[in-house]
């Protein structure tokens, strides 16, 4: 993993652009790196060792840094050398820089990968900032008139003390009601993350954005029959797979009970000569058991054997929370509630492979919770027809009542322990739903789109600023461009009715797909069990100021369902939060006497009361590690 960072400031001297680029480099905390400060300028980039080229570049008056993956770079990199152009035709970022001299941004609009890079024209005293069409690589950044700071992680935006650390209580609002941001906000109001397919330009103290692509381009197929879609399908796995592994001896495959790892360790192994070594991680830490015991450790395991390539399943340990919690809300800046249970496996596995990850297979292909579910199958989500045939504000209205079920969040519980006039900003409305569903335009995609602009993996979030992709050089061979063109191209009613995606993995890989799946329905079922299966809309209807009203109805009327969702089954993590509530300065805004008031009666009748004890902390160890400076 590559990442980027850097500063536009013509009113800092060298010495200082110099010391703001290593404070923000050592937030990082990883990697070696390579910098430049020339003319108000200063530019970074830090990787692991399996990103082996260097990432800055220069010439003829043009700046560039490139971090990601490009899938069709050799090919790309032929054509552009043979029109003249002379570079290292095995460093991407060299590529980007000659492509740039040689189109301008025209080259983007069929560059293939997932990556963000920065160009600084000299000439025109023009930067630019470009991600990949899902928007894979974060980058964040702060604009004003005088200067853009810009870097792949927010923490090392937030070194520079002149930018303010303001608060963005509506990117709070969709955290703890959703459990996961739409749009480009950030838990910084003045601090933003770079839409999906987008070009930043800042040019004499002004910033501006635009998009070069959008999901919404493509149409959908319906002239197609099934058996076409599933031999396209299996036709577009093996492209996807001999491109994206050109060149890779070995590499590593998180490995699960579902589909999409399925898919992706059957296609490395079938359609390429890569050497897979694969991990799964069981997530039976909760009781004292073998590792085989949890789903997707027992499924994988039967993959693997019959794929015959090498596995390793991770057990989980005791004491997670108290070895990891804090951490994750460190090395995430507070975006998204990361499993915690990977981070005992990042501390095992070989980071110098390369790590194939499943991300937006189940977004682009199956029907997924928002379009169908095996225990709701009349959704009105699900049915084409009707979808069509919706308003904008209809469609806002049942997405924003799926997504409070689906959370591991439920705002209701949180919410009462921040004072009057912060509790009023996070009650959940459809608002932020809403602004993200009437720019699109296409019905029939309309939703798979809305979970790809917003970075959704069904419920967990799809912000790549995670472990994995923290500690590995990280590929999502799913964001293909053939790829996703192919799947959104695809008719709602054959991906729900017909089960496409099962069908191509069935086709190519009919061994593998014996094997059970998470998948299934009854795996399904017993997933959700775990989850808030209603969301009582009476809860809205109540005064918003009326706070100490609300909070009794959480502590008696619905005690049962609300504490149905909590984030830790292991008694040693629930104590451990407990006593790290006991002993935490929390925020202003956030009552301390009736939070611990509430777990002495948590306590005393033995209920669990991590449902709002763990986002109430997550917050608290957010703000005080990022949010408590004084600007």
């Amino acid at each position: 993993m590559a990442k980027i960072y850097g500063l536009y400031d013509k009113s800092r001297n060298s010495s200082q652009l110099k010391k703001l680029l290593e404070e923000m480099y050592a937030s990082f905390e990883f990697g070696e790196h390579e910098v430049l400060i020339s003319n108000g300028l200063a530019l970074g980039r830090i990787r692991i060792k399996t990103a082996n080229t260097k990432g800055i570049s220069q010439s003829k008056g043009v700046i560039c840094c490139f971090s990601g993956k490009l899938f069709d770079f050799y090919n790309d990199a032929k054509l552009l050398e043979r029109k003249g152009y002379k570079f290292d035709l095995n460093n991407e970022s060299e590529y980007i820089l000659n492509a740039y001299l040689n189109q301008g941004l025209d080259f983007l609009i069929k560059l293939n990968g997932t990556f963000v890079f920065f160009i600084y024209d000299k000439k025109k005293d023009a930067i630019y900032i470009v991600n990949d069409r899902c928007g894979i690589r974060p980058i964040y950044y702060y604009s004003d008139n005088k200067k853009l700071v810009f870097a792949s992680e927010i923490k090392s935006v937030i070194k520079d003390s002149k930018i303010s650390r303001e608060i963005d209580w509506d990117f709070w609002k969709d955290f703890f009601s959703y459990g996961y941001s739409l749009g480009n906000k950030t838990p910084f109001k003045h601090i933003k993350s770079l839409p999906n397919a987008s070009i930043l330009t800042y040019i004499k103290g002004d910033c501006s954005i635009r998009k070069y692509w959008d999901y919404n381009n493509i149409k959908i197929n319906n002239s197609r029959s099934i058996e076409k879609t599933i031999n396209e399908g299996s036709r577009v796995l093996r492209n996807v797979f001999q491109r994206q592994t050109r060149g890779l001896k070995r590499c590593m495959v998180m490995l699960s009970g579902g589909y999409d790892s399925r898919c992706i360790a059957s296609s490395i192994k079938n359609f390429t000569a890569v050497d897979i070594h694969s991990f799964t991680i069981s997530k039976s830490y909760s009781k004292p058991r073998s590792p085989e015991g949890d789903m997707d450790a027992r499924y994988a395991k039967k993959i693997a054997e019959v794929l015959d390539i090498q596995y390793t399943i991770i057990g989980n340990i005791d004491e997670l929370y108290s070895k990891y919690f804090t951490e994750q809300v460190k090395q995430l800046d507070g975006l998204c509630p990361e499993h915690i249970w990977f981070y005992p496996m990042m501390e095992k596995i070989d980071d110098e492979l390369i790590n194939f990850d499943g991300i937006a297979a189940d977004t682009l292909m199956k029907p997924g919770y928002f379009l169908k579910s095996e225990i709701h199958r009349n959704d009105d989500l699900s049915n084409e027809e009707k979808l069509m045939s919706y308003s904008d504000e209809k469609i806002t209205e049942m997405l924003h009542r799926k997504m409070l079920k689906l959370s591991s969040t439920d705002y209701r519980a949180v919410i009462p322990f921040f004072n009057k006039n912060i509790a009023i900003k996070l009650m959940a409305d459809t608002k932020n739903v809403y602004s993200e569903i009437k720019l699109l335009n296409n019905y029939n995609n309309k939703i798979k789109i809305f979970q790809l602009k917003n970075r959704t993996r069904n419920t967990t979030p799809l912000i790549p600023n995670n472990i994995i992709l923290r500690k590995t050089f990280s590929l999502m061979p799913f964001c293909d461009n053939e790829f996703i063109e192919f799947a959104l191209s695809i008719p709602v009613d054959m991906k729900v009715r017909d089960e496409v995606y099962k069908k191509i993995l069935q086709k190519t890989f009919p061994e593998v797909m014996k094997i059970p799946t998470t998948n299934d329905p009854k795996s399904f079922k017993e997933h959700v069990k775990q989850r808030l299966v209603s969301s009582n809309q009476d809860w809205i209807r109540y005064s918003l100021g009326d706070i100490s009203k609300l909070l009794k109805i959480i502590r008696k009327e619905h005690k049962e369902q609300i504490t149905s969702v909590h984030l830790s089954q292991n008694p040693r993590d629930i104590q451990y939060l407990i006593k790290l509530a006991k002993n935490t300065k929390f925020p202003d805004m956030i009552n301390k006497k009736l939070l611990l008031k509430q777990l002495e009666y948590h306590e005393k009748n033995d209920i669990d009361p991590t449902y709002f004890l763990e986002p109430i902390l997550y917050f608290s160890v957010w703000y005080k590690l990022f949010a408590n400076k004084k600007v």
